[in-house]
C-alpha cells in the first residue's frame, strides 16, 4: 500500500481535480507522517501490547482512507487522509518486525524473520503492478481508496487472531530455563618424578 500511494497519489490527485502541486504536496505530507510514525512506534512498543499498536494503527489506517475516500476532491481532507495513512501504515510495518522477531523460537528466528522479510518485498512489487492497472483502466482516487480498505480491514481480524495465539502459546510452553553447572575441569594427571 505505501508503495502505490507514493507511486500513484499524484496522478490520482490530478485525476480527482487537484493540481499537480497539490498532488505533490500530498505526497510530501504522507512521506512526514511515515517519518513522525515510524519514530513515534519505536517508543510506543516498549510501553504497549505490539499487537494493540498494530491493530490502532491499522484501524486508524481505514479511518483514514475513509476520510480521504469521502471527501477525495478537497484538498485540507486529502492531506489530512494523507497524514494519517503516513502516520500508520510505515509505523504498522515497523511494529510487523517486531512481532516477527517475537514470533519464531529462537532455533529458526534468523530463517523465519528472513522469510517474512522476503515475503514482505513482493508487496511493493505487487503494490505497483496494481496501482499501474487500475491507473490504466482509469479508476477515480476513490475506487482505489476502497480498493485500498478492504486488505486492510482484513488486517484487524488477522492481528486479533495473531495475538490469541501468541497468548496460547505463553501459556502452553511458560518460559523455564534451568541453569546447569558447568562441568568441573578435570585434574592433569600427575606425571611420573623426572617426567616432563
Amino acid at each position: 500500500m505505501v508503495g502505490l500511494i507514493l507511486s500513484y497519489l499524484p496522478l490520482l490527485a490530478e485525476r480527482a481535480g487537484l493540481t499537480s502541486a497539490q498532488a505533490g504536496v500530498a505526497v510530501a505530507v504522507f512521506g512526514w507522517g511515515g517519518l513522525l510514525g515510524q519514530l513515534a512506534v519505536s517508543f510506543v512498543l516498549r510501553r504497549l501490547d505490539r499487537f494493540v499498536v498494530l491493530a490502532v494503527l491499522w484501524g486508524a489506517a481505514v479511518l483514514g482512507l475513509a476520510a480521504a475516500l469521502l471527501w477525495a476532491g478537497q484538498f485540507a481532507t486529502l492531506l489530512a487522509g494523507a497524514f494519517v495513512l503516513g502516520l500508520c501504515l510505515p509505523a504498522a510495518n515497523s511494529a510487523l518486525q517486531v512481532i516477527a522477531a517475537l514470533a519464531y523460537p529462537p532455533a529458526v528466528r534468523a530463517t523465519g524473520i528472513s522469510w517474512a522479510n522476503s515475503a514482505g518485498k513482493l508487496g511493493p512489487v505487487l503494490g505497483g503492478l496494481a496501482g499501474g492497472l487500475m491507473a490504466h483502466a482509469g479508476w477515480s482516487l476513490g475506487t482505489v481508496l476502497t480498493v485500498l480498505a478492504v486488505p486492510l480491514a482484513l488486517c484487524l481480524p488477522a492481528v486479533r487472531t495473531l495475538r490469541a495465539r501468541a497468548r496460547r502459546h505463553r501459556t502452553a510452553a511458560p518460559h523455564t530455563t534451568t541453569v546447569r553447572p558447568l562441568p568441573a575441569p578435570t585434574p592433569a594427571p600427575a606425571s611420573a618424578p623426572g617426567q616432563v
